[in-house]
């Protein structure tokens, strides 16, 4: 006998229906269309619900962005100001400088008579203004202080020593005159590392020397080590007047 639409079939051989699925297919519907209907309708709950919050989140996001990208504008605007404003404060002071020139000195009346005598086409003598007195090289005083004393173990010129340094270059440089830095050491250490001890202090004098204008090929070292020392004591005041550089002149 055939059944109607809403009368509920028998099962078949190894099915069994639960009261619910016998529910369902009585109203046409099977349990799978009803899951996926319930999760349609969640899915269009939640879009419903949580759209207006994405959408307010990111208004807040684009306001917060563009508050910030005015704010750094406006501390642009306000560097370039300060910049302009040093820039012509610096201007104004450089031309206030350029303008404050010193006034005319009176002419005396030896100028005067000068300016009238060039002006009337006379022409001094050649002979008196190019006339320059000739150095005497005998009559030129030779620096008192002709050595250059140095610390222990050291090769540095102290300060102390530069004014000796550049009397007896300026003396050298106007008596045109040859010098041998003849560089000491104290008795402390070996012979050979005194020798090279005395030449680093010999060669010190002699940059310190030419820096101030001396020739290099005018300056001769030699290193004497601890062979020539000038006081033969084995205290500290001995080995402080043997650790030096003697600034001998050697003629043209």
């Amino acid at each position: 006998m055939r059944l109607d639409k809403y009368q509920s079939r028998p099962p078949m051989q190894g099915e069994h229906f639960s009261a619910d699925q016998r529910i369902a297919e009585k109203e046409g519907f099977s349990y799978s269309r009803q899951h996926s209907i319930a999760v349609n309708f969640m899915s269009t709950t939640c879009n419903i619900y949580l759209q207006p919050i994405y959408l307010h989140a990111r208004m807040q996001f684009m306001q917060t962005r563009i508050t910030h990208i005015a704010e750094d504008k406006t501390m642009q605007s306000r560097s370039k100001l300060a910049l302009a404003t040093t820039l012509a404060a610096t201007f104004a002071v450089i031309s206030g400088c350029a303008s404050d020139k010193p006034a005319p000195a009176a002419s005396t009346p030896q100028q005067a008579s000068t300016a009238a005598t060039s002006s009337s086409g006379a022409q001094p003598s050649s002979t008196a203004t190019s006339a320059q007195p000739a150095i005497n090289s005998a009559a030129l005083t030779r620096p008192s202080a002709q050595s250059v004393f140095f610390d222990y173990d050291s090769f540095s010129v102290k300060n102390q020593y530069a004014n000796d340094v550049r009397a007896n270059t300026d003396y050298m440089m106007k008596a045109n005159i040859n010098v041998e830095l003849g560089g000491n050491a104290d008795e402390r250490g070996s012979r050979e590392y005194n020798m090279a001890l005395g030449q680093k202090r010999a060669d010190a004098v002699k940059r310190a020397m030419t820096a101030l204008g001396a020739k290099g090929d005018k300056i001769e070292t030699i290193s004497y080590g601890e062979d020539k020392p000038r006081k033969t004591g084995h205290d500290e005041a001995s080995w402080a007047e043997n650790r030096r550089v003697d600034i001998v002149a050697k003629g043209k």
